[in-house]
């Protein structure tokens, strides 16, 4: 997503991969993983900055929580920009 919240959509799916098609810019990556018989999930927000042909982190968290919604990710989207 952008570091406004919002959500880029990709421009290919297939067997569950996706492709996104991403202008130089700053974004917001949301990694998310469903830790199976622990009712939590694995969360990791990353602020990238796209150039041409690199990519840099430049901030990054990880959390763990029992639920989320839209609301949630656009905070983590917004914290992780400032």
């Amino acid at each position: 997503m952008k570091p406004n919240g919002q959500v880029v959509l990709p421009v290919r799916r297939i067997h569950g991969l996706a492709t996104w098609l991403l202008e130089p810019g700053r974004y917001i990556a949301v990694t998310i993983h469903r830790l199976r018989g622990l009712g939590f999930y694995e969360v990791t927000v990353q602020c990238l900055e796209l150039g041409i042909g690199e990519r840099r982190v430049i901030a990054e968290a990880s959390l763990y929580t029992r639920s989320i919604s839209k609301s949630d990710l656009v905070e983590w989207a917004e914290a992780c920009a400032n």
